[in-house]
């Protein structure tokens, strides 16, 4: 019995799959090259992504967009702790009134 090995050896030896899989992927890398050389794929998408990350840059500047939502996850985040502990603002759940499990009064 002929090992795996042995066998993928044989199978490279009659259809020479190494050198055709060699030639393919220098086919395509010159081919992808001398694309972008004619049409500046890669000078244009840098171009644009920095256009895109400063479009935006300027808009969370603008609309303060991760301000508010890290003030949100905070917000959350204390509301979500407080009703674990049985809290709110500090107080406990017994002397606002409220249970824990009482979620009519959320803010």
């Amino acid at each position: 019995t002929k090992s795996a090995v042995e066998g993928v050896q044989q199978m490279n030896e009659r259809h020479d799959i190494l050198e055709n899989t060699k030639r393919t992927t220098d086919n395509v890398w010159k081919s992808a090259r001398n694309f972008n050389e004619e049409h500046g794929v890669v000078e244009n998408t840098t171009r644009t992504m920095g256009n895109v990350w400063q479009s935006a840059r300027n808009f969370d500047n603008e609309h303060q967009v991760s301000r508010n939502v890290g003030k949100g996850f905070v917000a959350a985040g204390s509301l979500i702790g407080s009703m674990i502990t049985g809290t709110r603002n500090g107080q406990s759940g017994a002397s606002t009134g409220r249970s824990p499990s009482d979620d009519s009064g959320m803010y």
